[in-house]
């Protein structure tokens, strides 16, 4: 079963996404941390849910030093680090057997098949429990391009 949490920017789903994990005591995956400087958003870091542990992802015009970058969209740029390290925590739940998956967040880049594409195609066909974010805008073209048939979708509204 897919468990698609949705809803509108900035409207809850990273925190609905942790609120189930905790709930559920059980499956792990990462969610993405909003990272501020100076009061601006400035970028996202892949944080594992059982363990705390994180990677910086994505960060906004200014790149840092040692940042090796995998690939950019719009003004951001992705880190080559970043990404191996979502692929390594999601591979060694996969070998572990652990579910449900949780995965924050598939949308546009996923639809151009860059970021968490292939760890995301690795989970539906492990055949797992999957619980991830989607933007409401994407969820029709993911459940398309993925072919995803078995799914529920849960609603976040701003609150």
């Amino acid at each position: 079963m897919i468990n698609i949490i949705t809803g509108g920017v900035n409207s809850g789903k990273t925190t609905e996404l942790i609120k189930i994990f905790n709930r559920l005591g059980k499956g792990d995956g990462f969610y993405n941390r909003k990272l501020y400087f100076n009061g601006h958003y400035a970028g996202q870091e892949i944080v594992v849910l059982s363990s705390g542990k994180s990677k910086l992802w994505a960060c906004r015009e200014a790149k840092l030093q040692n940042f090796q970058q995998s690939f950019c969209y719009g003004t951001y740029s992705f880190s080559k680090e970043g990404a191996e390290y979502a692929e390594n925590t999601i591979n060694s739940i996969l070998k572990s057997g652990i579910e449900p998956i949780y995965i924050d967040e598939i949308g546009p880049l996923e639809l151009q098949e860059k970021g968490f594409h292939k760890l995301f195609k690795c989970c539906l066909e492990a055949n797992k429990e999957i619980y991830v974010v989607i933007r409401e805008s994407c969820v029709e073209s993911i459940i398309k391009k993925y072919n995803i048939t078995n799914y529920k979708i849960i609603n976040v509204h701003n609150k």
